[in-house]
């Protein structure tokens, strides 16, 4: 695992050197210019109303009561916090913030974030298919296979109830933890392929809309070339491939490589590609990250409450 993550890391390093190197600095920095300033500002709106729908979907997976602007301040907590922390580990912070200022159980939360990320993977494959004789045939296959392997298998795991129990109870010895592994699954198992999941992947569906029409503001704004509603898709497509590679935290390196490559195809020259793919970053933590960082020297995560308690109950 240590040596996957050098490499990565390795990678990255080489992908920063290989732009620098290839960089013209003037007609670099001739893209920040008004127009991509003016694309930021467009773009967070359709960002904002995205976070709306990210609350409104968590707090129906959990399906306990809930006050919105704790949701919210999850949400956004853990989206903002993404960037700065390695692989998904602030995916965590929804459930012990929520935990922390309400009642509801780590577990709870913890199964509502299976759920979403499960929604999330139905969602990228169908744009996967969308694609799929679009963009690169090599690199939408291989994305979408491994996509609908992990849906498959996570199908397996739904449907095996009584086998995963079964070894959950043989191979976790301690009581607690194998409490809470049951609880969670119980809570998973209860509303996955019924008509409660079928809303929250209409949520689902509506939050990638907004995701990528936010990609299609910005690229319309701040770029030169005018791209089709397909062409967005793939770079929505392509720019969340990035963010899930587990390198620097927020996918930073990957992300951008990607995009660039995206956008090369599509007629931009390697300077602007690159201006553009920054750009797309920059857009997604202008409002996320700052709002993240207030609410955890604010408010907390409750990241060290849940130890504390751990620790008495140990």
């Amino acid at each position: 695992m240590k040596l996957i993550k050098i490499l990565f890391f390795i990678l990255v390093l080489f992908l920063i050197y290989f732009s620098i190197k290839n960089i013209d600095i003037e007609l670099f920095f001739n893209n920040f210019d008004r127009d991509f300033i003016n694309a930021l500002l467009f773009a967070q709106i359709p960002i904002f109303i995205s976070s709306i729908f990210f609350t409104l979907r968590h707090m129906f997976f959990i399906d306990k009561a809930l006050r919105f602007s704790i949701a919210f301040n999850a949400m956004l907590l853990s989206v903002g916090l993404n960037y700065i922390v390695p692989g998904r580990i602030s995916e965590l912070i929804k459930a012990t913030y929520i935990r922390d200022k309400s009642n509801i159980g780590f577990s709870i939360g913890i199964g509502a974030v299976f759920l979403e990320r499960f929604a999330d993977l139905i969602v990228l494959a169908s744009i996967a298919l969308a694609g799929l004789t679009f963009f690169a045939m090599d690199i939408q296959g291989n994305s979408l296979i491994i996509v609908m392997f992990l849906i498959c298998l996570i199908v397996a795991v739904i449907y095996f109830e009584k086998n995963i129990l079964f070894l959950l109870n043989k191979l976790v010895l301690n009581k607690k933890l194998n409490n809470f592994l049951n609880t969670t699954y119980q809570h998973i198992k209860s509303q996955v392929f019924t008509k409660k999941f079928i809303i929250g992947l209409i949520y689902t569906f509506v939050i990638w809309f907004f995701s990528s029409l936010t990609i299609f503001v910005f690229l319309n704004i701040a770029g030169e070339i005018k791209l089709s509603s397909l062409e967005i898709l793939m770079i929505l497509l392509g720019g969340a491939i990035g963010l899930a590679i587990p390198a620097l935290p927020g996918g930073i390196g990957t992300f951008e490589a990607i995009v660039v490559t995206i956008l090369i195809k599509y007629g931009y020259d390697f300077n602007s590609a690159l201006a553009l793919a920054i750009g797309l970053r920059i857009n997604n933590m202008l409002f996320v990250l700052p709002y993240a960082l207030i609410i955890a020297f604010k408010n907390g995560t409750g990241l060290n409450k849940l130890y504390k308690d751990l620790r008495k109950k140990g």
